[in-house]
Formats: C-alpha cells, sequence, structure tokens
C-alpha cells in the first residue's frame, strides 16, 4: 500500500519506551480512545523486568517518551496498519520529527523490523527518517510545515 495515514492524536499514557495508549482523532468529532500504539521500527529496553540493568535503561526510554508525549498532549502519527499484537504500529512526531528517530539518535532504541511483518505494512526502517507530517500541532494552533506562518483554526 502505497498511501501514507496521517492521524491526530491525544496521549493518554506512557507503558514503556515504545508504547503509548492515547485517543485517535479521526476528524469529524470522532474520536477512538485507549489505543494502543507501538512505535514502529525501533526495540526500547524492557521497564518490566527482573534484569536490573535493562529495567534502569527500559525506564529512562519509557522517561523521555514522557517528556515527548506527556498525558494530554496532541501530536501527529504515521500509521502503519496493525501489528502482529493487535496494537497499532505507527510513527509519532514531535516539534516534526520522527520521536522514533529521535529515541535512536539519543541511544534509546535500536532500530528494528520486529513488528513490521504485519501483512500490508512497510518497512518502518526505510520511513522513520525520512517521513514529515503535513501539519504540526503546536498546542491550540497548527502550521503547515511548508508556510510555518499559515494558522488553520
Amino acid at each position: 500500500n502505497s498511501k501514507l495515514w496521517f492521524y491526530r492524536g491525544i496521549c493518554e499514557r506512557v507503558i514503556d519506551g515504545d508504547t503509548i495508549v492515547f485517543t485517535v482523532d479521526l476528524g469529524f468529532d470522532i474520536y477512538l480512545k485507549s489505543q494502543k500504539m507501538r512505535f514502529a521500527g525501533i526495540n526500547t529496553p524492557e521497564s518490566r523486568t527482573r534484569n536490573k540493568a535493562e529495567k534502569e535503561l527500559g525506564l529512562k526510554a519509557k522517561e523521555r517518551v514522557k517528556e515527548l508525549l506527556p498525558a494530554g498532549e496532541k501530536f501527529i502519527f504515521h500509521s502503519l496498519g496493525f501489528g502482529k499484537f493487535g496494537r497499532t504500529l505507527g510513527i509519532p512526531f514531535y516539534e516534526n520529527k520522527s520521536i522514533c528517530q529521535i529515541l535512536i539518535d539519543e541511544g534509546h532504541a535500536d532500530p528494528t523490523q520486529e513488528e513490521s511483518e504485519a501483512p500490508g505494512s512497510r518497512n518502518p526502517l526505510a520511513l522513520i527518517g525520512q517521513l514529515k507530517p503535513l501539519l504540526v500541532l503546536d498546542k491550540k494552533k497548527m502550521f503547515h510545515m511548508e508556510q510555518v506562518g499559515f494558522t488553520l483554526r
């Protein structure tokens, strides 16, 4: 499938460094609440494990995602469909940059193709650094990337 699907989301909570619970804004005042999103193309250390070293790294990744997507934060994400566990596979954006790429760049995540094997999904590793959303949410205003001064209400 060559179509790119971007949606608006509102973060409800962070589960770990590569999974969140969020509300999907489908437009026309239609929302899907309490959806789980697995960040596509990355893997972070587990925060719920008996391995203390891995747990410490996992909690750091989780805290970084909480900084980028605190509860109530609006964001744009690119949907890659659903993964093998029924979660949305997506690439969320923060200030016009892929959160997946931010986590990789900061050493909180490793690139992976783990959940990208869902039927019809595309290789997220090829997309992470290339995708840019059409609109970026900045609290109550929306800006078109090519015309930063253009405000939609």
